[in-house]
């Protein structure tokens, strides 16, 4: 457990460092890329893990690009809300094989909207103020990164980082909520610590625990 502990850790660090390098370290712009980036890597697997549930047989784009429209519909039925629900362009491995486009970061932000559209009606998040948080902010990388001639590049790292074989979600989903929890507070640390602002609302454990239980 401990193995796997760090191992998401490290994903985390490392997401940070992509930041840092690109001039992004301690900044709001940071705390977006790395909690979205996280939540995006933790719903591609967990949509996956619950899929090979069901149909084991399906492990990839192409697998599930294979499947009917309906066949396709019916899966998303047996799945309800054990996951989020993503379309076969949805997925990393995709997402990862299109990283050679003259303007990546544009369909990198797309996915993330489009996860989001798809399953507003579940996966959204009321706040105490009654404001709507959807899974993803709108245009992730075009908004925080200011720097234009950087914007591919940070997509791209983010999408090799997540992509890792080492950092395989579905190998520990069987640890349950307080695992999960605990590392998404490790990951939000630094943003919380002074306090106020969206995630010092949206991440706090009692909203955390809202959405995760959803997808767990």
């Amino acid at each position: 457990m401990n193995q796997h502990n760090n191992r998401v850790k490290q994903l985390v660090d490392d997401l940070k460092a992509i930041c840092t390098n690109n001039g992004l370290g301690g900044t709001a712009n940071e705390q977006e890329i790395v909690t979205t980036s996280f939540l995006y890597k933790f719903l591609n697997d967990k949509f996956l893990y619950e899929i090979g549930k069901i149909k084991p047989n399906i492990k990839s784009y192409e697998d599930l690009k294979a499947l009917s429209e309906n066949d396709y519909k019916l899966l998303l039925v047996r799945i309800g809300n054990d996951s989020a629900h993503l379309k076969p362009e949805h997925l990393l491995s995709y997402l990862f094989k299109q990283q050679d486009q003259s303007d990546f970061y544009k369909t990198f932000d797309e996915t993330l909207n489009d996860i989001a559209i798809f399953n507003n009606a579940v996966f959204s998040v009321l706040t105490d103020e009654n404001t709507d948080i959807k899974l993803f902010e709108e245009d992730l990388i075009a908004k925080s990164v200011k720097d234009q001639s950087k914007r591919n590049g940070v997509a791209k790292s983010i999408i090799n980082k997540l992509a890792d074989s080492r950092f395989d979600f579905n190998q520990i989903f069987g640890a349950g909520f307080d695992f999960f929890s605990t590392l998404f507070e490790y990951m939000i640390k630094d943003y919380n610590k002074d306090g106020g602002g969206k995630y010092a609302e949206y991440y706090t454990p009692h909203t955390v625990a809202k959405l995760w239980r959803k997808s767990l």
